[in-house]
């Protein structure tokens, strides 16, 4: 039995792509650690994240998060036991869809993460709350309208 969580948040308005690299790169070593896997998805000041694990650690975990100054407002979406992970060899999958980055990479990455919420098949709760959350995200919608924002590179 593991624990899955997902939640939404809006990065800091002066967080860069070095500060969100910084970010993934620390997380994939301390949830190897843990034995803790998941996916985050940012995209024009947003993020979303599904991770996974013993309950235990996915809350301190989230606690940590919770704390970390790079985002704000951030919101539990969904939590609950599932029988298997859906990111069983991602420590931290991560994928990057604002506009700063290569553009062919950004439409590829939209197209895969298309298909996958379209395709979601779980009868997880909080599995269906990550890929909804991230459609939602892709298309600008709900909680991720894109900020209007004077010198920013989103």
């Amino acid at each position: 039995m593991f624990y899955q969580l997902t939640y939404r948040s809006e990065a800091m308005s002066d967080i860069s792509l070095e500060d969100i690299r910084e970010l993934v790169d620390t997380s994939r070593k301390n949830n190897q650690q843990k034995n803790i896997t998941g996916c985050l998805v940012y995209r024009s000041g947003y993020f979303v994240q599904l991770i996974e694990g013993n309950k235990t650690d996915v809350k301190e975990l989230f606690h940590n998060i919770e704390d970390d100054i790079r985002h704000e407002n951030v919101e539990v979406l969904n939590e609950s036991h599932c029988q298997e992970r859906i990111f069983p060899e991602w420590t931290m999958g991560f994928t990057n869809l604002s506009q700063e980055q290569n553009v062919e990479k950004s439409k590829f990455n939209i197209e895969v993460l298309n298909t996958l919420t379209n395709a979601n098949t779980s009868k997880v709760f909080t599995t269906k709350v990550f890929w909804y959350n991230v459609k939602q995200l892709l298309e600008n919608t709900g909680f991720y309208i894109e900020k209007v924002q004077d010198n920013s590179f989103r």
